[in-house]
């Protein structure tokens, strides 16, 4: 089972951003602290814009990161059919319509993919020695993750905090904290650089007009609060979700500009506390819409016309979206890797991490979908990966040790 190199590239609007950074020098805070997190740009003038083969190279770096994760999980399991059950999964993931087709598209997210299944597959295996070739490389592919695309910088910061955890219990020796120092400074770095070039500022827009704007109450709670020019913003003219459009020269939403960036991030906090209900009560932040998500991740597949490699009927099996079928896989899922933590110390690092990955992946797609609402369905692609790679580690472990336990009481 395999990804299939998808037949055209197509370059989206996104796309247009990320071309336009990588033309910047090299040299210039344009392209390290731009529009676009630098990564994929950099990807982009190592390949001289040649679309096909930016098409290539994203299928064949995502295939040798998912085959890393599938050998890297398969080892953590004891027995022949969980090892086969682990390898199979892992790769039946990396080939569905929903993962697979990013690699059409001139877009950071097929790279972030890639490089989030690198990374879970060098926390599965550098601990059980710590080397330093392990510690260098845990550090380097998690730097690589986060300045890729800017939200990866949360998980970062958990790997890097559970490390800091396993050396504080003895768990990990003393030199693990390298890791955990690149880590957060990957993260600070990668913070500063979207601060810088304004990154944060659509998506805080997205979310002021798409959210507080449409509700009577949160509106007068934000301008009461300074924000001004409340119907412009929610008028056609603030309808603008690609750079370089009206939003971003016209005069008229100065005023509002200089507000997000000194008061919006701290109003949408505040707000959000005292609002809780705020994080999940509408259509781009419903939790049985963002496990799916809605629109269908699928909905992509028109922009490159891509066929799911696994054939309709098998994809649907192996990424489900039906909120009715995905919440009591994850539950189980959750449930299942705790068990076997607790009982099963054999197997407890592939469940703790499907676990983990399970629990950090809801939490940051309801992050993510709180903090941009355009399109949804791609910004949480990754973790809604990391959620179903999760059940996947748990569930296996505990079916290996429920089959290892049956055996040893004959």
């Amino acid at each position: 089972m395999v990804r299939v190199v998808p037949a055209h590239t197509r370059l989206s609007p996104d796309g247009i951003d990320f071309v336009r950074v990588s033309h910047q020098s090299i040299l210039s805070s344009g392209f390290w602290a731009g529009t676009r997190a630098p990564v994929f740009p950099l990807l982009l003038l190592a390949l001289r814009h040649h679309w096909g083969a930016v098409r290539v190279t994203q299928w064949l770096i995502g295939a040798l990161c998912w085959g890393a994760l599938a050998l890297a999980a398969a080892s953590k399991l004891r027995t022949l059919g969980g090892r086969v059950a682990t390898f199979v999964g892992v790769l039946a993931l990396s080939a569905s319509l929903q993962l697979g087709v990013w690699d059409a598209l001139v877009i950071a997210e097929s790279l972030s993919l890639s490089l989030m299944a690198l990374l879970l597959a060098a926390a599965l295996v550098v601990p059980r020695r710590w080397s330093w070739a392990g510690v260098l490389g845990l550090a380097a592919v998690g730097t690589l993750f986060v300045l890729v695309r800017d939200t990866n910088a949360l998980v970062a910061i958990v790997i890097a905090g559970v490390i800091a955890v396993a050396v504080a219990l003895r768990r990990a020796p003393g030199r693990a904290l390298v890791a955990t120092g690149v880590l957060v400074a990957a993260a600070v770095a990668g913070a500063l650089s979207s601060s810088a070039g304004d990154r944060w500022l659509q998506g805080l827009h997205h979310t002021v007009r798409d959210r507080v704007l449409v509700s009577r109450d949160a509106t007068k709670w934000f301008v009461d609060r300074g924000l001004p020019d409340a119907d412009l913003v929610r008028g056609p003219d603030g309808n603008d979700y690609t750079r370089g459009e009206v939003f971003w020269s016209d005069p008229r939403f100065d005023a509002y500009l200089q507000w997000l960036r000194h008061d919006g991030r701290r109003a949408l906090a505040t707000y959000a506390l005292r609002h809780p209900s705020f994080l999940a009560r509408d259509r781009f932040t419903r939790l049985a819409d963002t496990v799916g998500p809605r629109p269908s991740v699928q909905s992509y597949r028109l922009f490159p016309k891509a066929r799911p490699p696994l054939g309709s009927w098998l994809n649907d099996v192996v990424w489900p979206e039906s909120p009715l079928v995905v919440w009591p896989l994850l539950g189980l899922g959750v449930a299942a890797g705790v068990a076997v933590v607790v009982v099963d110390p054999a197997r407890s690092g592939v469940a703790a991490i499907g676990t983990a990955c399970i629990v950090v992946g809801i939490g940051l797609a309801v992050l993510a979908a709180n903090l941009d609402t355009a399109e949804t369905p791609r910004h949480v692609i990754v973790q809604l990966a990391m959620t179903r790679l999760g059940a996947l580690f748990a569930i296996t472990a505990a079916l290996e040790a429920a089959v290892v336990s049956r055996r040893g009481r004959r």
